[in-house]
């Protein structure tokens, strides 16, 4: 029987939510083993949650002999190297920057073909939807061959209803001093705000913000809410946000439960980025704004009346600190936004 391998990402000891939820994904087929593959030495540690998402191996990639951060190429090469040894017929991960290109890599090592950014996938089934055009159309992908992987957008998928009971199996495939990359330090930014591309909700703000002072109330709403912050193109431009907030087209694609967009006119660019978000607020004093034509609710108003109110609101529904448990958000379906 041949299995689907799922790449988690890992943070602080933690599997990320997003690599859970494309596990999730993975366990909802049928008659396919499901591997979670990780390499931070902590198997044992992320058994329970994997199991509980359906995992019924945790594959955990040895590092004897490896100190230190590991290079991209030497990693590619190990979950390779497993992926042949366990029979994976499917790869998956999850999109963000560095899982895009650990799949690129881990693909040209394996001679499988691969899509990156799908909204949604049938793991099992080798099919995957991804939006084209800038957002104006969506194609669909049907990979052959024996090996075929896909990158996936981060989605809130619930866990199956009947966890397995993984098991641990530790595969020494990395080689200390193999590889053309060396890396020579790692020095992550530390915050106490959620990733963006992780992030449940998402404050915004474009151009009508008008300053980056005034981009202080965005951030404030956001710790309020326990969101992540996120700025249009222009935004950014303008000096308001820097870019590692940018969402769009030539930012990043998110899919929160929750994306409130503040003086956002909602260009096409921007769209792009957020066609998958579960519910989208738009404030803005401009009743013609585009982004009206395109969310679930629309403010028209001053925004630095308006978001402050809004929030108080979110909050007393039970949106708190990130909590949604008093207030869903999330549609069944990601929306299928078109511009």
């Amino acid at each position: 029987m041949s299995a689907v391998a799922v790449i988690l990402e890992t943070d602080g000891g933690a599997v990320s939510p997003d690599s859970l939820g494309i596990l999730a994904a993975a366990a909802s087929g049928v008659g396919r083993r499901v591997l979670a593959i990780v390499f931070d030495g902590r198997g044992d540690d992320h058994r329970k949650i994997c199991g509980a998402h359906g995992a019924d191996v945790v594959v955990d990639i040895g590092r004897q002999g490896v100190e230190g951060p590991c290079a991209p190429d030497s990693i590619a090469a190990a979950v390779a190297e497993a992926v042949q040894h366990f029979g994976a017929a499917v790869v998956a991960g999850h999109s963000s920057p560095s899982g895009n290109d650990l799949l690129a890599r881990t693909a040209a090592i394996l001679g499988g073909p691969l899509v990156l950014n799908c909204e949604s996938a049938d793991l099992t089934q080798g099919r995957a939807d991804k939006l084209c055009l800038g957002g104006h159309a969506c194609a669909r992908y049907r990979l052959t061959g024996a090996v075929r992987l896909f990158g996936l957008l981060p989605q809130s998928v619930p866990p199956p209803s009947r966890p397995r009971a993984a098991v641990v199996e530790t595969f020494d495939a990395f080689t200390a001093g193999v590889g053309r990359l060396t890396v020579a330090r790692f020095d992550p930014v530390g915050s106490d705000r959620p990733a963006l591309t992780a992030a449940r909700i998402v404050v915004a703000g474009g151009r009508g913000v008008g300053s980056k002072d005034n981009f202080r109330l965005l951030v404030d709403c956001a710790d309020r809410l326990g969101a992540a912050v996120a700025a249009s193109r222009a935004a950014v431009e303008a000096g308001y946000a820097p870019y590692e907030w940018q969402v769009g087209l030539t930012g990043k694609k998110i899919s929160p439960e929750l994306y409130i967009a503040c003086g956002i006119s909602g260009a096409f660019q921007h769209l792009a980025g957020i066609l998958s978000a579960g519910t989208i607020i738009a404030v803005n004093h401009d009743n013609n704004a585009p982004l009206f034509r395109h969310c679930d609710y629309g403010l028209v108003g001053d925004l630095f009346e308006a978001l402050p109110a809004l929030v108080d609101a979110l909050q007393a529904v039970g949106i708190v600190g990130g909590d949604l448990a008093g207030a869903s958000t999330r549609k069944s379906e990601p929306q299928n936004r078109r511009m």
